[in-house]
């Protein structure tokens, strides 16, 4: 705490400790007051640097730390110079398939063209279409089986597949 004493106020604090103590005990009450002063700053380095000291060593690690970060970040920078940050927001664009230094990335092109080769292969293709067909067949074949071996159904004699068209009564 700084007090900011004009010499108007320091000599009227003067006057006002002389007139009250007296010239004789003046001395010895400045002497006084100077030691206590002294003390007090004293007391108040001692704390200062309790806590400094208490600070140093509980900010030790976190600095150790810190220090071991930026060590790693930029060996990773260093490592891997062109990679550019990838946003998850689908309203942004999408990331290009040239990295940091223009040169156009060969996998980005290459999964590219994979890509267009499913798709051409894909088009006016139902994915389940393969898989209904080879039901159907299944079900024809518990159905009504191939072998001349097997039994007529009961009752026609003779066992004829029913067109789309037919009722079936």
């Amino acid at each position: 705490m700084n007090a900011n004493l004009s010499l108007s106020e320091i000599i009227t604090i003067a006057l006002v400790v002389l007139i009250v103590f007296g010239p004789q005990r003046l001395p010895e009450m400045a002497r006084k007051a100077g030691e206590i002063i002294g003390k007090l700053r004293q007391a108040a380095a001692s704390v200062r640097d309790e806590f400094t000291a208490e600070y140093e060593e509980l900010a030790k690690p976190i600095t150790d730390l810190d220090a071991e970060l930026k060590a790693v970040k930029a060996d990773l920078e260093r490592a891997v110079p062109d990679v550019q940050p990838i946003s998850l927001d689908p309203d942004e664009a999408k990331p290009s398939a040239v990295s940091g230094n223009g040169a156009t990335d060969p996998f980005e092109a290459e999964l590219a063209a994979a890509k267009e080769d499913v798709r051409a292969e894909l088009d006016g293709v139902d994915p389940f279409e393969a898989e209904l067909a080879a039901a159907k067949e299944d079900v024809r074949a518990e159905i009504m089986p191939d072998d001349d071996d097997a039994p007529d159904a009961p009752g026609s004699g003779e066992v004829r597949e029913l067109e789309p068209d037919e009722d079936r009564a």
